[in-house]
């Protein structure tokens, strides 16, 4: 029992010590009851990336995210009352893009890298 105790310490210590030395990066942002009129904000990212996420209303209410980095893969996502929604590449825009319907009143945007 003594071994198995030790041996349990032992692995979390060196965990600990030797863990991973990758970590991720990003944000959430969360906004709540501003989407009567178009806006998007930008982000800069690991300094020479974008992050811009915001709310359009040219053909139909969408919530959205773009994302680019010219060296680094950029994980976005958005989370409305229909799902969270996963940006994917877009050859056209030559970025990471999730374009969905609007729904609820809050929307919450993400990024990782």
């Amino acid at each position: 029992m003594k071994k198995a105790i030790l041996l349990v310490a032992c692995l979390c210590l060196g965990l600990g010590i030797f863990g991973s030395s990758a970590s991720a990066a990003g944000d959430s942002i969360t906004v709540t009851n501003n989407f009567t009129a178009k806006w998007s904000k930008k982000i800069t990212v690991a300094s020479t990336g974008s992050f811009k996420y915001g709310f359009n209303t040219l053909l139909i209410n969408e919530d959205f995210v773009h994302a680019f980095h010219p060296s680094k893969k950029i994980n976005a996502n958005l989370k409305n009352a229909n799902g969270t929604h996963n940006a994917s590449w877009n050859p056209l825009l030559g970025l990471y893009a999730a374009e969905v319907r609007h729904s609820g009143n809050t929307v919450t945007y993400s990024y990782s890298y």
